[in-house]
This record gives C-alpha cells, structure tokens and sequence, in this order.
C-alpha cells in the first residue's frame, strides 16, 4: 500500500490547471508578448508540483526557465528572488547588483521605512530578464511570494503595468500571508488583462486516488481523502504516517513536517509556546484557554496570536471559540513537537479549565487520555468528573479512565476512603458495555476491602451490587449482602435505612409478606420523619405494590396517589440515583389499572436510565412498558419495548428478565393472533427459561403459557398448568391481583372440553375474587367468564348484558384492547338474537378500537361477523333459507361445527371424517374465533339459534 506515494511527490496530480499554465506558455511562445500568472492556494495545496511540472514542460520545449523561492522577509535582501534565479541561469550577480545601485534614482509610491524615495533598479532588472528572453521564450517562475520583500512587490507592480516581452512570469502565493499591496497589484492586473489567476482547491477522490496510487473504491483513499480535506501534500503526509504505524516519531519526520519547522524558525520562544499549547487545545480556542495552558498573559497571548495569524498558523473562525490551527494535520505534527512532560502539565490544565467551564465530555476525552499512565493523586476528581458525563455516550473510554482513577488510589493509601465510589463509577461504566459480572466483582471487591466507615459510604455500591445479583440471579447472595449492611444503617441515618430496606424486598421478590409489608410502612415513616422525599417515594412504591398483591385495592390507590405527587414533584437530577422507584411506581400503577399513569412514569424511568446509564435498570423498564402498552396498545409499541427489554436482558446476562421479555412477547402474538403456534412456541420458552427458584414471575410465565395453551386447542394443559401455579381450586398461592384472570382461563378451558358445569363454577370463583380486589378491569374479566358460560348455556340474552358491562367496565380504565375485544363477541350474541341495529353498533365501534390497538385478529372477527349480518338481512330481505355460517365459515369448517355441534367429540368427528384429531382441533379454534365462541356449548347454542332464525325466514 502506498507504493506511489513517495514518488506522488514529485508529480502533479492538477491536470486541469497545468492546461491553463501551458495555454499561458503557449500564448506568450506564439505572440511574443509577456504575461504574469498567480498560482494561488493554502499550503500543501500542490503548488510546486505544479510549478515543477509547468518548467518541465517549458524546458521540453528549449525554453529557458529560471526559477526561485522566496524565503521569511525578515532575511531577505532586495530583489532576492529576482536576483537569486538570474543567479541559477549563471548571470554575475555582482555586476548586476552594481548597476542597479548605480541606476537613476525614480520616485516610489511606497516609501520604506524612513526613506522617501528608493533606488530603484526596475529597468536594469527588467533589462537583464529581457536579455535572457532574447534567443526564444522565458518561464520565470516564483515560489512562496508571499515572502517576498517590498522590492521584488514593486517590480511586479511595474511588470503588472509593463510585461517583459517573450516572458512568463508565474508567481505562486498564499492569499492569507500575501500583502496587501501585492493583492491590489494582481488584481489591478487581473482587470488590465496582464495577470491570469488560477486556484487552487482541494483535490476530488479520483484524484486523491491517483496521488496515492490506489483505486479510487478502496476505503483507505476515502478516509485519507477526508482527514486530509483533500489537501494533497496533507493526504501524502497522513499516507506515510500510516504506513509507518501512526506514532509520533512518524509525525517528527517528512516534506510537511520539514517545510512546517522552516515557518516555525523565526517564532520567539513565547509564540512558540502558544502555538504549542494551542496544539494540546485541539481544533478550536480561544483566548483565555491559550493563556491557561500556556502560562502567559493575555495580553502576551493576544501579542503572538497577531504574529501566528500573521504566518496562517492560526485562523480566525466564524463561531467561538475564536480561533484554529490551519490543519488537523498542522496541529499533529506541531502536538509531536513539543516536550512530552510539558504536554502533561498542558493537558492538565486544559483539564482543570474545561471541568470549571462545563464543557462536554467529548472535548475533554483527548485529556483525560493524556493523562493516562501519567497521573498523580490529584487526577483521581479529573477522571471521575470526566468518566460521569462519558458514560450514557463513551462508556468505553468511562471504564478506562475509572480503572486508572481505582489504580492511583490503590498506588496512594491516603486516597482509599474513596475506593467505594470509584468503584460504584466504575461498576456504572462497566454495566453500559454489558459487562455486569465485572461490575459487580468489582463492588463486592470494594465492599469487602474497604476500611469501616459511615452507611451514607458503603449503601450506594451496596444497592448497586445487590441489583446486580439479583440482575444476574444470584437472589439470596443479593439479599445476604444488603442484609449485612442494613445493621449499619440502623444505627446512623433513617435514610440509608430506606434505601436498603426498599432494595432488600425488590431483589427478594417479596410480596404480600407480613413482614415485608410492616417494614415497608416503617421505611415510609422513617422517610417522612427524615423528611426524605426520594426515599418516601420509594418506600410509598413498595407499600403500594404489596397493598395490591394482597388485594386491598383502596389502601393501594390512595398510598400510589400520595407517591405520584411527590415523584411528580422530584427533578430528574434527584431521581438519578433512585430510578428503580419510578420504575417500580409504574408497575404497580399497571397492576391498579392507572395505565396511563404507568406508562408516563415507566417512560419517565426509561429516559432517565439512559441518559444516565443505568442499563441494567432498562429491562425492568422496558418489559414494564411492554405489559403497559399491551393493555392499552397499541400491539406495535408493546412488541417494540418487550424485543428491546429481551435483547438487553440477554446481552446483561438476566435469565428471568428473558424470561418475562418472552412471555410479555408471546402475550403480544395472542392479543393479534390468538391461534397463531408462535404464542405457544414462545410462551414455552419463556416458562423453560425462567430460573426454578424465581418466585416473582412464576405465575406471569405460567398464565401466559396456559393461555396459549388454550387458544391453540390443549385446554387441559392450560387448567393443569393454571392449578399447579395457584397450588389447588382455591388458586390460594397465587396473589389476590392475578386470581381474576387465572379463574377466567380456567373457565374458558372447561368450556373447550364441554364441561359446561365445571365452567360455571370457574365463573363464580371469578366473580369472588374480582369483588375481593374491586377493580373495574377484574369486574370486567368475572362478566367475560360470566357471559362465556351464559353463551354455552344458549342464554344469549343474558351472555349479551355480561358482554356488554364487561366492554363498559374495560373502557373505564383505558383497556381498550380488551373492549374491542367483548364488543365483538357481543355482538355475536346480539346478531344470533336478530339484534342487527345493536350488532352493527358494536361491530364498528370494536372494528376501530382493534385497528387503534393493532389487534388483526378482532379485527377480522368484526368483519366476518359484519358480512354474516349482511348476509342474514340480504337474505331474510329476499325470502331466502338464511344460512349465515356458511358466509364467514369454510365448507370444511362448517361440517365440522355442524357435527361438533351434536355433541360428538374430537375423536369422533376425526374417524368419522378420516382426518387427525389435531386438525379437528385447529379447525375448531378457527370456528370459535370466527363466531366469537369460546367452546362448543355455545357453538352448538349458536348454530342452533341461526337455524331457528332460518326456518323462521323460510
């Protein structure tokens, strides 16, 4: 690679320009007449290549050529260049010099220093280029200009007013170190048609690639094409210093790197040193930083800023900071430049003004690195500030620096009483790149090592390693560890207390427990006494959530009232170290029904985590928002937050956060596809996944098994799973919360098997618990179960009320999902009682409650149901046999709930038809779902309803 770099050195790469240069030569060759040209353009632009190039071509053609380069003005002599390329072409310089000074004096409009006048040597100059010019055509060319003295400035403005015939003279310069006086000259020129400008610009990719003899696709020539600016003498440099492995002797070396130290020369010591302190800066500056890191007064500062502007080494820009280096590159080579020890001592202090400033982490990171394996005591605040604000965007770089703060407080004895916080910083940074095994190593290690010291100390890593057990599955070690501590804050601060006291009985998954529920109450008096509003928001969150666990749904809603308006009341900044308490808030708002609510304090949580790293709190979040969006919808937002919820969970190494990421998925498929196997697929990981020991989610898991189970055609697995969680009939293991809905499944599987008996008293169990816990949501799932059995008893009257008290009682806590849902199979019930005025009414109002939720499947329902009422009225119009199912059901589907209807079992319907039993069963999920049935009770009460309303027709 780079093979041709060396060599691109030597050779231009501007075609286009060289045309114009060799237009130029041609038209002064061809008519005898002289003209000036400006090459114009920023260092490292190609300049002299191109310049090599136009005298390699003049001299092909037996023209003569005198070249020469201007060096620093403050050195040069009178008419140098001039004199120093008739010097090349042999021309006796002394004799020359002679006649000048001895030439007429002639009037200058420009005096120099104290002088009014100058001898001017114009004509003899003139004169004796003319005389080199007499056997063909002569190229003089240039190089630098903008160094040139005041002399050779006025021979140009005499040559701009008066060209020497048979003569090109090509001048190249930079603009931003060019004199005024001789801009005005080119530019007079430019408008008398004697001068020719041609700009220089940056380079394209196709060209960058010829410089560095590779193919224009390969990436390397599009990243060195950027870096460079597609300046070609900065696009070599970075090739080179590529190519010799990018370090900083690389960088001490070169044609750049030499033609920067001859600018670098004429600095003094002191505009030196800014220059160098504005290389450790970086990009952009100002003023005041270059007086910190450098050591000097503002107004010496201001002093050699004016010099280095003067020289482009630094730039003006357009937005503050002020100022710039002229190249990326510039500034590398300037960095390498300097004395590493002092470059410390820069970097420092660059450090110290950007922390007091505020400025953001990404313009600190380049100092913090410096100081890496070079620090002192001291710089233990320096990264922990920076390693603060890089976590939520570098957690990388966060990690590297809090590992070197905790090695320079173990280097230094006097520093160990910080050790807990270090390592809680690092632990923080460790989790933001999935690695919380390491962070919680690192915890445990600091904890036990640690000299004793006050709870408000050790409780933040203690807190922290404990949710990172409990995140990992290691339940009793996390309980073990807060436990531990919680003696020591006993006996100080009420507020450590609640804090461990909170986190004690999340990792424990302790709810419902008497003893749990005592010491949440006294964490809520402990916090108000303290007058803690975090920690009484926590212990409120925890209160609450047992409240609702054992059914007491009154004291809940009032003790989750009184925790929202202070979380509402807390900044984010305050909530920063405590954001499992939001988190834990909208949890259990879902499970009171506060929907809403929830969702605007999970989302509320979730910003928070992120913003401030706190990964391993995003799982709980998300999965949260997941069950919130899957009660209110829509389907998409929840499928969204449960995918996220599992890949974080996996990547964090959670197993029973998996676990219920995969249930609360599995959840989303039955709420859009109930029949879809996918749901049980995933329902099955979900419940093998889940740890044995977990018992929090055990039951969640389970539930979501059984209803797949259920919907998929294995009622009995469903009730044998439902039983064995809930530990009997009684489902007495269970929570108060969740019985409601275990009742209803286990009413809904009895109905599947045809035991309609059994069913009902599924139904009145339901009802039992749902007034126990008297929340709207439970009332709605008794009347489902309630009106699933009515239906099965052919009471479609009393099946439509339960139905329609249920939609009722769903709209009153946003649980629109589940409306549509019995909105539909109302309007089964209304439509098999001839009801259609009732039956379109309800159709379109579930049809659109499902499409805002993204429920497909009640969708589809709705519109099979809207086509068989059509069909019934089109027909009892006409006078036809009324024959509805056939109109939503397939002919095999109708045959088989023709004959499921009289009774027979899946056994005999399949010998009879010589098909499988579990076809049989799949197609019978198929019919259920289309008539909006849960069993084959109501199916027979139902197809034995549309036949009576077709005799009634004929």
């Amino acid at each position: 690679m780079f093979e041709n770099a060396e060599k691109s050195n030597e050779k231009t790469i501007r075609h286009a320009e060289l045309e114009l240069l060799t237009a130029a030569l041609n038209q002064v060759s061809a008519g005898g007449c002289g003209q000036l040209v400006e090459l114009i353009g920023e260092p490292g632009v190609g300049k002299t290549q191109l310049l090599s190039a136009l005298t390699s071509e003049a001299t092909s053609r037996q023209a003569t050529t005198l070249t020469a380069r201007c060096v620093n003005p403050e050195r040069a002599g009178r008419f140098d260049p001039f004199l120093l390329a008739l010097a090349a072409q042999g021309v006796p310089l002394g004799r020359l010099i002679h006649k000048i000074k001895s030439s007429r004096q002639e009037p200058c409009d420009s005096p120099i220093g104290n002088s009014l006048h100058l001898r001017c040597g114009f004509e003899e100059l003139k004169r004796e280029i003319a005389r080199q010019a007499a056997h063909g055509t002569l190229v003089l060319v240039l190089d630098d200009f903008h160094h040139a003295d005041v002399h050779s400035i006025g021979l140009v403005e005499h040559l701009v007013l008066a060209p020497i015939p048979d003569v090109l003279v090509v001048i190249a310069h930079r603009t931003r170190q060019a004199s005024a006086r001789l801009r005005d000259a080119l530019a007079h020129g430019n408008g008398l048609g004697t001068v020719r400008s041609i700009q220089l610009g940056a380079v394209n990719l196709e060209q960058a690639a010829e410089l560095l003899g590779l193919p224009q696709e390969d990436r390397v020539v599009g990243e060195l094409h950027r870096a460079s600016g597609g300046i070609p003498g900065y696009l070599l440099e970075l090739a080179r210093i590529r190519a010799n492995g990018e370090t900083a002797g690389a960088m001490a070396s070169g044609r750049q790197w030499s033609a920067l130290m001859s600018e670098l020369t004429p600095l003094s010591p002191e505009e030196s040193a800014v220059l160098s302190a504005a290389a450790v800066l970086g990009d952009l500056f100002d003023m005041e930083a270059l007086s910190h890191v450098s050591g000097f007064t503002p107004e010496q500062v201001a002093g050699a800023v004016s010099t280095l502007m003067r020289a482009d080494l630094i730039r003006p820009v357009d937005r503050p900071p002020a100022y710039s280096l002229r190249h990326p590159v510039v500034r590398s080579m300037l960095y390498a430049r300097s004395d590493p020890a002092w470059r410390i001592a820069a970097h420092r202090r660059a450090l110290h003004l950007l922390t007091t400033r505020g400025a953001p982490v990404e313009a600190q990171m380049a100092h913090v690195e410096s100081l890496l394996g070079q620090s002192d005591p001291g710089d233990i605040p320096l990264f922990v500030r920076a390693a603060e604000e890089a976590i939520a965007a570098h957690p990388s770089s966060a990690v590297r620096w809090m590992r070197a703060a905790l090695r320079l407080s173990l280097l230094h004895p006097h520093e160990r009483h910080s050790r807990l916080d270090l390592a809680h910083t690092l632990a923080r940074s460790l989790i933001a790149v999935d690695r919380v095994t390491e962070a919680r190593d690192a915890l445990r290690e600091a904890l036990f090592t640690a000299p004793p010291g006050p709870a408000s100390d050790r409780a933040p890593a203690a807190v922290l390693c404990a949710q990172l057990d409990w995140l990992l599955g290691n339940r009793t070690e996390a309980q073990s560890l807060v436990e531990g501590e919680l003696p020591t804050a006993e006996g100080s601060t009420a507020g450590d207390t609640v804090t461990l006291t909170v986190t004690r009985q999340l990792v424990g998954g302790l709810q419902g427990d008497d003893q749990a529920f005592r010491e949440a109450a006294r964490c809520v008096r402990l916090a108000r006494d303290l007058r803690d509003p975090v920690g009484e928001a926590g212990a409120l969150a925890l209160l609450a959530t047992h409240e609702a666990s054992v059914g007491d749904s009154p004291a809940a809603l009032a003790t989750l009232g009184a925790c929202t308006a202070i979380v509402d009341q807390l900044a984010d900044h305050e909530l920063v170290g405590a954001i499992e308490y939001p988190a834990l808030l909208g949890w259990a708002q879902c499970s009171l029904e506060q929907y809403t609510e929830a969702r605007r304090q999970l989302q509320r949580a979730e910003c928070l985590a992120r913003s401030a790293g706190r990964r391993h709190l995003l799982p709980f979040i998300l999965i949260g928002l997941g069950k919130t969006h899957l009660a209110i919808g829509p389907l998409k937002k929840a499928r969204q937050s449960a995918d996220e919820g599992l890949r974080l969970a996996r990547e964090l190494g959670s197993q029973h956060l998996t676990a219920l990421a995969i249930a609360v998925q599995s959840a989303c498929v039955m709420a859009a596809e109930p029949a879809d196997a996918q749901a049980l697929r995933l329902a099955e990981i979900a419940t093998a996944t889940l740890p044995v020991d977990e018992p929090l989610w055990r039951a969640d898991c389970a539930m979501s098994l059984a209803d797949a189970a259920i919907e998929s055609g294995d009622p009995l697995r469903g009730t044998a799973l439902i039983l064995d969680i809930g530990g009997g009939p009684g489902l007495s293991a269970l929570p108060r919360a969740k019985r409601p809905d275990c009742f209803e499944l286990l009413t809904r599987a009895s109905l599947r098997v045809g035991d309609v008996l059994q069913a009902e008293r599924w139904a009145a169990r339901a009802a039992y618990a749902a007034d126990a816990t008297g929340l709207a949501s439970h009332r709605a799932i008794a009347s489902v179960a309630r009106a699933h059995v009515l239906t099965a008893q052919r009471q479609l009257e009393k099946a439509l009320h339960f139905y329609r008290t249920a939609a009722e009682l769903f709209s009153s806590v946003t649980l629109t999902r589940a409306q549509a849902q019995v909105l539909v199979s109302a309007a089964a019930c209304a439509l098999a009682l001839n009801m259609f005025r009732e039956t379109a009414s309800m159709l379109a109002l579930g049809k659109e409650l499902a499409r805002r939720t993204g429920a497909s499947a009640t969708s589809r329902r709705a519109a099979e149901q809207q086509r068989m009422m059509e069909d019934i009225s089109s027909r009892t119009r006409s006078g036809q046999d009324v024959d509805p199912l056939l109109s939503v059901l397939t002919a095999r589907e109708y045959e088989i709930a023709s004959i499921a209807s009289e009774g027979k079992r899946t056994k005999e319907i399949a010998q009879q038809l010589n098909l499988s039993a579990r076809t049989i069963e799949t197609h019978l999920s198929h019919v259920y779902r289309k008539l909006g049935v849960s069993s084959r009770a109501a199916l027979a009460s139902m197809m034995a309803q549309f036949i009576r309303q077709g005799r009634g027709a004929s």
